[in-house]
């Protein structure tokens, strides 16, 4: 009977491990090049790409199958735009916008060779806008927080659809490193003036870890 239960411990605790190995979490950040962010608003030129945008978080993933697993991603991203002013007294507005992304993925393994292995990785963007950083620029140099020389009737949720891929260098069973380019489309236009709706790459690099 002592040989039984030691036995039923030892399975257990095979068990658990393998099932946590099916958990994993991983660190990533990188750069976004996102299109139709604003438009000339009143008139001034318009500036899309004048500091660079980006992103970091965490990602939740649990294997499903051997060759499929479902990814959360958690994501604080930043968005870069302005427009120049020629008034005599102002030269340009820069505006950051301050987002959170929750985006659920499946990453479905289609190649896999010695400690490399490729997944693509269609899902859903979910956006939000939570707060505008505004900094005004006076022609004598000064700096300060005005918010009437940009347009604030942007969209606060952006839903749309990722289409991407992953790259996955495996340092041993537990730890691995990840790049990771995407495509992203939102069903919707950050400003209803803009040319089209928001749209970009993204280019990642991250560490996962499973346990």
């Amino acid at each position: 009977m002592k040989r039984i239960w030691i036995l039923a411990v030892l399975m257990l605790f095979s068990g658990a491990a393998f099932s946590q190995s099916w958990f994993g979490l991983q660190l990533t950040g990188g750069y976004d090049y996102n299109f139709n962010k604003y438009y000339d608003y009143n008139g001034d030129s318009k500036f899309e790409h004048n500091n660079a945008d980006f992103n970091t978080g965490l990602d939740v993933i649990l294997r499903m199958s051997k060759k499929a697993r479902f990814r959360i991603e958690l994501r604080y991203d930043q968005m870069n735009y302005g427009q120049s002013i020629s008034n005599g007294t102002f030269s340009e507005s820069k505006v950051k916008l301050h987002c959170m992304e929750i985006n659920p993925r499946i990453d479905i393994r289609v190649w896999i060779k010695n400690k490399f292995e490729l997944f693509l990785s269609p899902g859903f963007k979910l956006q939000y806008v939570i707060n505008p950083q505004v900094d005004t620029y006076y022609e004598s140099g000064k700096v300060s927080y005005r918010t009437d020389y940009y347009d604030k009737d942007y969209n606060d949720a952006l839903p749309g659809v990722l289409a991407g891929a992953v790259l996955k260098y495996n340092i041993n069973k537990h730890m691995g490193l990840t790049f990771s380019p995407d495509f992203y489309f939102s069903s919707k236009k950050l400003y209803g003036q803009n040319n089209g709706n928001l749209m970009g790459f993204r280019t990642n690099v991250g560490l996962e870890y499973f346990f």
